[in-house]
């Protein structure tokens, strides 16, 4: 790691695996609210239902920042 005029960590090379691996859980996120281009009330409720479970299963997810991230989106799925 090298360090900018700022005192900031810069890092030089290829990302590491944790990064890599960071970015596929995003991927699988982001897959869950990718869709609809003309929404009707069927399609809605079908995606609605679609990601209410997806963010159960993934709630029980290994990957601890993926986990992470679905139990916070859960509780603000709820709360709407």
């Amino acid at each position: 790691m090298d360090v900018d005029s700022k005192g900031s960590k810069k890092n030089i090379g290829p990302s590491s695996l944790k990064v890599w691996k960071n970015a596929r859980s995003l991927v699988k996120l982001l897959k869950i609210f990718s869709g609809l281009l003309h929404v009707t009330s069927k399609n809605f409720l079908n995606k609605l239902i679609y990601m209410c479970t997806t963010l159960l299963q993934l709630c029980k997810s290994r990957d601890n920042l993926l986990s992470g991230m679905m139990i916070d989106m859960m509780l603000k799925f709820e709360k709407y």
